[in-house]
């Protein structure tokens, strides 16, 4: 069962129109356009669009200067120059970096400030893909890197569990490295990941689509696919819960829903209510447990008292025989 997703990143054309309950917008340096807004009023969820492994090179806007710190060019880079993707450079995203201390308490903002649902974290998982030649970085480096991606996920967790647990948190990347272990230890942080442009007939691809991720009950698995015949294949994969056809590539403006509508929320409040019978059941079981208790203890007790008034008897009739 899977819903459509959609990105819109330079444009909310049909955004208001083709918004319905839990579909998803992923949206860029618009996302305080009204628009968003007035899908979130029909259902919809929006979630802001950030990276925070790369920046570009230059200026994207305003909101996007704030984002970088202000200014991007003084966010700090990785301590050895490299490059992910074309016309950006990488980040210090390192633990307790003062990159990722300014990330976090900026995307934390933002799950209070009413205006998104969730955020969208690309290139963040176990490891990179794109042109940074990973796979030749010495060990050290890219266990740093990993390292800094898992702190960066938990705190971040953290945040939102304390001050809006409903906020979603879905990465764009897998969480299988290049040595072939999986990071469980990123995973349980983000409520999904995205799958962008993969094919969804792989086995590994199937298995991981379907892990448990975070425990808060809202489990955001995404897959982008540039055709129609893939976005539907997409949809029939266990664990998928939202597909988005891009007509090619283009993560521009929302393309068109190639799945039916499906409320989300109705077996995500399933969820809870069976996590609350079971909190409830749980209670039942520590209150017989502690019914017992106190009836052991009243028992326990009672036994004392009688115990004492034989010996205090008993030391009464040996005064009486001392004393002749």
């Amino acid at each position: 069962m899977a819903n459509p997703w959609f990105l819109t990143y330079a444009s909310t054309d049909g955004v208001v129109e083709k918004a319905g309950p839990t579909a998803i917008f992923v949206a860029h340096k618009n996302r305080l356009d009204p628009a968003f807004q007035e899908a979130r009023a029909k259902g919809a969820e929006v979630y802001g669009y950030f990276n925070v492994n790369d920046t570009p090179n230059n200026r994207v806007s305003q909101l996007w200067e704030d984002f970088y710190m202000g200014n991007h060019e003084i966010v700090p880079w990785w301590p050895v120059p490299r490059v992910n993707w074309p016309n950006t450079h990488m980040l210090d995203v390192r633990v307790n970096s003062v990159w990722v201390d300014f990330a976090i308490d900026y995307i934390a903002d933002r799950m209070t400030d009413g205006m998104l649902d969730g955020v969208f974290l690309d290139v963040i998982g176990a490891r990179l893909w794109g042109s940074s030649d990973w796979p030749n970085w010495p060990l050290s480096e890219r266990q740093d890197w990993q390292a800094g991606i898992v702190d960066f996920l938990r705190r971040l967790d953290q945040a939102r569990r304390q001050l809006n647990p409903n906020f979603k948190i879905v990465n764009n990347n897998r969480w299988f490295d290049s040595l072939g272990r999986y990071f469980v230890s990123g995973e349980q942080f983000v409520d999904g990941n995205c799958w962008e442009n993969v094919d969804p007939t792989v086995t590994v691809h199937r298995i991981e689509a379907a892990r448990p991720f975070s425990n808060l009950g809202h489990r955001r698995v995404l897959a982008i696919s540039k055709t129609v015949e893939q976005a539907q294949a997409w949809a029939e994969v266990p664990g998928v819960t939202h597909v988005c056809y891009t007509n090619g590539g283009n993560y521009g403006t929302a393309q068109s829903a190639v799945v039916p509508y499906t409320d989300l929320r109705i077996p995500e409040m399933q969820v809870l209510i069976d996590r609350l019978k079971q909190t409830t059941a749980e209670l039942e079981v520590a209150a017989a447990a502690a019914v017992d208790a106190k009836v052991q203890a009243e028992t326990e007790a009672q036994a004392a008292v009688t115990a004492k008034a034989a010996i205090e008897s008993k030391l009464n009739q040996i005064k009486d025989i001392v004393n002749g």
